[in-house]
């Protein structure tokens, strides 16, 4: 879905706006490609699923938690997106 690795800045603003925001989360849910632009995030249109899901705003936010904690967890990151959020 990402077309490059985006900045740790890029994903720690989304992780958070997405942890907090329910107007965050309806524009990634209903309009995913301008919402990772947002951020400075460009993903493939062709990636994206027509069914959409996120995880949960708590399990977000422990995301962000442990991004911010430590950086390297960005493989981690898109895993929950990916894998948590077909639900």
């Amino acid at each position: 879905m990402v077309q490059a690795t985006p900045s740790n800045d890029a994903i720690a603003k989304m992780l958070q706006a997405l942890s907090t925001s329910q107007q965050a989360r309806e524009q990634m849910l209903g309009d995913p490609i301008n919402a990772l632009k947002s951020y400075g995030i460009d993903a493939d249109p062709a990636n994206v699923p027509a069914v959409r899901a996120l995880p949960s705003m708590q399990e977000v936010a422990q995301l962000h938690k442990e991004f911010v904690a430590d950086p390297l967890i960005l493989k981690s990151c898109i895993f929950v997106f990916i894998v948590l959020g077909k639900k």
